[in-house]
């Protein structure tokens, strides 16, 4: 995790959590995480907590991706 960015030593890093049905992505520069401009939203409803900019997409570890028709598409079924 945490840990292994530190050791790697880069100053621009792309770190990914890769889970079963999603993948977040954070971006890294200068050994700090980006973070947010203004407060995240839970939901509807805004915050003042900053955290780190992270973008999530909806595919991870467990996703199903098919060809069909010459299209790729992927889920909403898991292979487990």
């Amino acid at each position: 995790g945490l840990s292994a960015l530190g050791a790697i030593g880069n100053e621009h890093t792309v770190a990914l959590d890769i889970g079963g049905t999603t993948t977040d992505i954070s971006l890294w520069k200068q050994g700090r995480p980006l973070m947010t401009k203004s407060g995240v939203s839970i939901r509807e409803y805004p915050s003042a907590v900053r955290s780190f900019a992270v973008t999530s997409v909806g595919i991870g570890g467990e996703s199903v991706v098919r060809v069909v028709d010459g299209e790729i598409t992927v889920g909403p079924e898991r292979i487990f």
